[in-house]
Order: C-alpha cells, then sequence, then structure tokens
C-alpha cells in the first residue's frame, strides 16, 4: 500500500503500519459478521432535511467595484 501511494517508510513505520492495518480488518471483518438480515440501509439517520435556504439571485457588487 504504501508503494502505490508512494509513501518512503522506514522498517519501524512498515511494521507500525502493518498492525495498524491488521486492526483495521480485523473490525471490518467483525462488521461484516454482523447479522443485518431485515436492517433497511440508512444514509441518513435524522429527520432533518436540507437545512439551509434556497439559492436566489440578489443584487451583488460589480467586478469594477469589488476590485477597487
Amino acid at each position: 500500500v504504501a508503494d502505490l501511494a508512494r509513501l518512503r517508510l522506514t522498517d519501524n513505520e512498515i511494521d507500525g503500519m502493518q498492525a495498524q492495518l491488521s486492526r483495521i480488518l480485523e473490525h471490518v471483518s467483525a462488521l461484516q459478521a454482523v447479522d443485518v438480515t431485515g436492517v433497511e440501509p440508512t444514509a441518513q439517520v435524522t429527520d432533518l432535511v436540507n437545512a439551509l435556504r434556497d439559492d436566489a439571485n440578489r443584487a451583488s457588487l460589480g467586478r469594477d467595484a469589488a476590485l477597487a
């Protein structure tokens, strides 16, 4: 992975990264073992909708005024 990312790592860094990556893969494996039968995929866990205002055209500074 380090070679693909063009990272220059020392042997100690490589050993540390390998250990961390192994722990991450163990967690992923544990998640894959969870039975999610009947659980609907979720992208949003709250009832919130877009809290931003609608886009609207409005007057603004002209180019010359903005650069002055």
